[in-house]
């Protein structure tokens, strides 16, 4: 070590004496101490933290497509599914486990007004549910309905929650693909949801709503998606390459599930019950109901549950017993289905209550 810094000093014509050059030595040693200290740390941590997890939000029009994907995905239904809209009424947690990485979904009831929660009589919570979800979640999905009227511009609603949560990493999902028949077409609505509006977004703002609302006028598209996936929920195509970006982009960190147990089944016992309605029941009917759980009983290899159904009114109820038995058959199969184990459903219909 003298030499090399004697040879130095010789260079830079500068005396150096040798006391200076045995400081600089222990600073040299200090610095590779602390660097190994670093690196054991960071060691440490990793084999501390061998899991990876990401929490993802969907978003969408109602019935775009959302607990279907997500059933796709976690690969069994775990999530109330109806071809009416608003079937999934609060954030229904989902997950599913790739070998180190866990993946957990916040399926967020269909994006509505105010106006629509009043005019359908949604709970309190509705527009609650879809904003808790994405505070929560890590990145954000937006599920478009590439069949439905005006594909070729994002929903209002749409365009509200991505100006307010800017942070978020943000990816666009066409969904229902398999209903275009030119699928050439695909690509220019890619270009329409994605494109540059002509008035700059202001980048990354806290915006007000009344900022938000303003800019939401004339804004259609967003271009800050970080990746488009074209899928058929419904049939799977495209959902593998959807779980396999959201592995990718999964961080380091605990697991929010160790084990397979769903949790709220007490609410997912009801929501099925639901779903079934809003499928077998015509129109309005099903939205005018109330859902009781009466009881659930939990076994290691069974459950047993009891829902309680109150019509408005004589009509209403003889519609539920004329189809009792596949509203129950429907949503048994479901409820077993999402809980890994078999299930008996009772219908409980209180006629007695509007007779």
């Amino acid at each position: 070590m003298w030499v090399l810094c004697q040879s130095v000093l010789t260079q830079s014509k500068f005396s150096l004496r040798l006391g200076s050059c045995q400081t600089l030595q222990l600073s040299l040693r200090t610095l590779a101490q602390n660097l190994n200290n670093i690196q054991d740390e960071i060691q440490t941590k990793t084999s501390q933290n061998p899991t990876k997890v990401i929490k993802v939000a969907l978003i969408g029009r109602p019935n775009a497509g959302k607990s279907t994907l997500i059933n796709q995905i976690v690969g069994r239904t775990v999530s109330p599914v109806s071809m009416k809209t608003h079937t999934t009424r609060a954030k229904v947690k989902a997950f599913t486990n790739v070998e180190d990485t866990q993946i957990v979904f916040f399926d967020t009831p269909g994006l509505v007004s105010p106006d629509e929660v009043k005019k359908l009589k949604f709970e309190s919570e509705f527009l609650r549910s879809a904003e808790g979800a994405i505070q929560e979640a890590d990145v954000l999905g937006v599920l478009h309905d590439v069949s439905g009227y005006k594909s070729d511009m994002l929903d209002p609603s749409v365009i509200r929650h991505l100006l307010l949560y800017q942070r978020k990493k943000t990816f666009l999902l066409l969904n229902k693909v398999d209903a275009i028949k030119r699928k050439g077409s695909l690509l220019g609505l890619v270009r329409s949801l994605t494109k540059s509006p002509k008035s700059p977004i202001p980048a990354k703002a806290n915006l007000t709503e009344q900022q938000v609302a303003a800019l939401s006028v004339n804004l259609s598209s967003w271009p800050h998606f970080c990746e488009v996936f074209m899928v058929s929920a419904l049939e799977g195509n495209g959902v593998g390459d959807v779980k396999e970006y959201l592995l990718h982009e999964a961080q380091p960190g605990e697991w929010l599930f160790t084990d397979k147990k769903l949790r709220n089944q007490h609410r997912l016992a009801v929501d099925f019950v639901k779903a079934a309605c809003l499928d077998y029941l015509p129109d309005e009917v099903p939205y005018k109901l109330q859902f009781k759980l009466s009881y659930f009983e939990d076994y290691e290899d069974s459950c047993a549950v009891e829902v309680r159904i109150v019509p408005a009114n004589k009509r209403h109820a003889r519609m539920i017993m004329d189809r009792v038995r596949p509203i129950a058959q429907y949503a048994e199969a479901n409820l077993g289905s999402a809980l890994e184990k078999e299930c008996r459903l009772r219908l409980d219909i209180q006629q007695e209550e509007i007779f």
